[in-house]
């Protein structure tokens, strides 16, 4: 693909021939000194392994997301640049003689020394197609979704997708030396130093730069395609989105270039490297020890896929752990070149808070003649994540700093019950669980935020042990809370836990309805919990009413206990119990020996005498029992008070409504000298008028007639009615007249005057909101 579409014509030739020769034993001796180095990143796990495990890479190309790397052997090691499922990347079993890979989108092509071609990977497309009897291949390259070849005749292969024709190899296309694939175009150079592409035009690839001649090798990127000319000077076309194409002023000696997605690497004569491209990731930065590069990739589908080389560097590699205590990797230190007598010593150190966590030896010695070592690294217990960074130092050069971050172990808090009422007798327990054994004693200190919800000092865990469970101390609160626990490893916070402490609170019930005087009745608080210990519930009366204990005690292990309650005298009281600063209130009302109802009918008509009565709770005692009365609404007049016999519940009592204007709501208090009192409420309807009626419509002026009122119900006082004529000056009325007590009938004189003309006149007689009229023709 782009980043594999690599050029070895400008490289030594010996280096191009080398895993040729190993793959077929005649070069045996020849084994690379040299490494894999990268840069950009951050580097996965598996990137850094590859890097300790491979001492003697040859070729490198990179695909979309994994690496391919030539042995000295002639075999091929592979793995993904990322954390994704493994499995496409790995090369057939028993693939060996390679002399050149090419890494595509989720597929890979070696070239063996036969000039046969292998494909393995995923094969969406049919890009693992080969074709039947391909033989005498000399250039290959794994695009996106298809592949190309190069024979030595100099014709063309292509097979895979070909959605943009990328796979429609130009007729007549020969003398090929070398091919480069990318997603949906391919490309081709000539022996005559010339460059064709076809497929897709998306980006300008097509668009070869006029009188571009001269070219030594290309590389198709994913966006762009880059060429080296014969004389160490580069070109490029195609897309700019990330300055792939703006080739450094100056640039030459280049004797390989490999164009990824976003990037440029060109390796130079004098074996260092030039890049250009988008440095989101530092992916154009490499190691500022980084020398003798013999190979170069650029790949990926981002800007997080590495950059890498072949060649020498002074690195330090610990590959990603995520272990504790014991558990060991292996890291490596690799100065480039071979140390001198005596070995070559290189000192370690670390920064952010991995010296908390990480244990590696200070210095590491390279022996004599070599250029690698490696080193055991472990980690302390510790807990969460430890981040930083590490280097080494050697003579006066320093690796890189490369980033590390290392997990430790993790605990779980879990508490039974999840929630309690502190102070009861529940037995509550804290239950801690580490993700991993120790080797060695551990100790965490706990400590508790509120007294309510205690913890021990300290939990202790035995080599082996992964759970321990303590027991938690809890008492009376008067609120509900959040009570929390924290465990620290040394100053660390591992666990901070909140478990709900629900307070101990009473009710107090007193049965419902009114109590005699002179009786007792049971009361009982109910807690709503047991306690663990005896407990005191305080009980106030608010009024002489009723009377209760100072204290009660619920028992151990009890939630309840009941107390008396006596009725002292007629009237109402508050009752209360208190406990751990949590109370309940119960309204209590005594029935006395005075007034128990007042009975009332239900409605009376103003102006009249009637009777209503008192009942007490219980018989009068010697001497009766007097009852005050006071009505309460001026739509009633009662007597003043009424005794009601010895012996004796009820007595009646005299009333009188009152005239009133409109239908009120009228209200007598019984009251007794105990206190107890009582009230009934009745309606008074107003005086109405039944009727009225003349005894002559047609009367000669000067005349007298009478007229006559009827009311709508007997009065018991003498009551006044208003009489109106409609012209005084002709039918002469009484402005009111008197309907006698114990009647409903008043009958008037109307007298008129003589009139020249006949006269209509209207009588009208009102009583409040009722009246009626009748009207009188007065002749001359």
């Amino acid at each position: 693909m782009a980043s594999g579409s690599t050029a070895m014509a400008l490289q030594p030739r010996t280096r191009l021939l080398a895993p040729m020769l190993a793959s077929l034993g005649l070069l045996a001796s020849v084994a690379s000194a040299d490494s894999l180095v990268d840069w950009g990143g951050p580097p996965s796990s598996r990137s850094l392994q590859a890097i300790i495990d491979i001492s003697d890479p040859v070729a490198i190309d990179c695909g979309n997301s994994h690496v391919l790397v030539i042995k000295s052997d002639g075999t091929v090691k592979a793995w993904l640049d990322n954390t994704g499922p493994s499995g496409f990347e790995q090369p057939p079993a028993g693939l060996n003689q390679v002399v050149k890979v090419s890494a595509g989108g989720q597929h890979s092509l070696a070239l063996r020394a036969d000039g046969t071609v292998r494909a393995w990977g995923n094969n969406p497309s049919g890009q693992l197609d080969v074709p039947a009897g391909l033989s005498g291949v000399v250039s290959i390259s794994a695009g996106g979704g298809h592949s190309l070849a190069a024979k030595a005749d100099g014709t063309v292969v292509a097979w895979g997708a070909n959605n943009e024709g990328q796979c429609n190899v130009p007729a007549g296309l020969t003398g090929v030396v070398q091919v480069s694939a990318s997603d949906y175009f391919s490309a081709a150079l000539k022996s005559d130093g010339t460059v064709v592409v076809w497929g897709a035009n998306w980006y300008n690839t097509l668009g070869v730069p006029a009188g571009l001649s001269n070219v030594a090798s290309i590389s198709a990127g994913a966006r762009s395609i880059t060429a080296l000319k014969s004389d160490g000077t580069v070109v490029a076309w195609g897309d700019n989105l990330y300055k792939q194409l703006n080739v450094p002023a100056n640039l030459t000696g280049v004797t390989k270039i490999s164009t990824g997605y976003d990037r440029v690497i060109a390796l130079k004569s004098n074996g260092s490297v030039v890049c250009w491209g988008r440095n989101q990731m530092a992916q154009l930065n490499p190691p500022p020890t980084l020398r003798a590069v013999t190979d170069v990739a650029s790949g990926g589908v981002n800007q997080s896929t590495l950059s890498w080389a072949i060649g020498k560097a002074f690195t330090v590699q610990i590959p990603r752990v995520s272990t504790i205590e014991t558990e060991q990797t292996t890291a490596m230190v690799d100065i480039g070149d071979p140390a001198p007598a005596g070995g070559a010593e290189v000192r370690l150190s670390s920064t952010g808070n991995l010296p908390d966590g990480l244990v590696m030896p200070e210095t590491v010695t390279v022996p004599a003649g070599q250029t690698r070592a490696t080193f055991p690294v472990t980690t302390k217990y510790f807990f969460f994540t430890l981040t930083g960074e590490y280097q080494g130092a050697y003579a006066s050069k320093m690796s890189r700093l490369r980033p590390l971050s290392i997990t430790g172990a993790t605990i779980s808090v879990s508490f039974s019950p999840t929630s309690v009422a502190g102070g009861s007798p529940i037995d509550t327990t804290m239950r801690l669980q580490l993700s991993k054994a120790p080797v060695d004693d551990l100790r965490l200190d706990l400590f508790s935020g509120n007294p309510a919800f205690q913890a021990p000092a300290k939990v202790d865990f035995a080599p082996g042990q992964t759970i321990a469970v303590v027991p938690i101390a809890h008492s009376l609160t008067p609120t509900n809370l959040f009570c929390s626990i924290q465990a620290y490893y040394g100053p660390l916070t591992v666990v901070f836990r909140s478990v709900q402490v629900s307070a101990i609170k009473p009710t107090l019930t007193i049965p419902a309805g009114e109590i005699p005087k002179g009786e007792q009745v049971t009361g009982k608080v109910t807690l709503n919990s047991e306690v663990r210990e005896a407990a005191t519930i305080t009980l106030t009366s608010s009024g002489a009413a009723a009377s209760v204990p100072a204290t009660v005690t619920v028992p151990a292990g009890a939630k309840e206990v009941t107390f008396p309650v006596h009725a002292d005298k007629g009237g109402n009281t508050t009752i209360t119990a208190a406990f751990n600063g949590n109370s309940s209130a119960v309204l209590v009302t005594v029935a006395g020996i005075g007034v128990k109802r007042v009975n009332l009918p239900a409605l009376i008509v103003g102006q009249r005498y009637f009777t209503g009565s008192v009942e007490l709770a219980k018989p009068a005692q010697a001497g009766g029992q007097l009852v005050n009365l006071v009505s309460l609404d001026p739509g009633l007049r009662t007597a003043v008070n009424v005794t009601v016999p010895q012996g004796q519940t009820t007595a009646t009592f005299s009333i009188v409504s009152n005239d009133v204007a409109t239908l009120q709501n009228a209200t007598v208090q019984a009251t007794t000298d105990d206190d107890s009192t009582a009230t009934a409420t009745m309606q008074v309807r107003p005086v109405e008028i039944h009727s009225f009626t003349i005894s002559q419509t047609t009367i000669k002026g000067g005349e007298s007639f009478e007229g006559t009122i009827t009311l709508l119900d007997l009065v018991g006082v003498n009551t006044l009615v208003d009489v109106v004529s409609g012209d005084p000056a002709v039918v002469v009325v009484p402005s009111s007249t008197t309907v006698v007590k114990g009647g409903r009938v008043r009958t008037f004189t109307i007298k008129t005057k003589k009139v020249t003309a006949v006269k209509y006149v209207k009588v009208t007689v009102i009583k409040h909101g009722s009246t009626t009229y009748r009207t009188i023709k007065v002749t001359p």
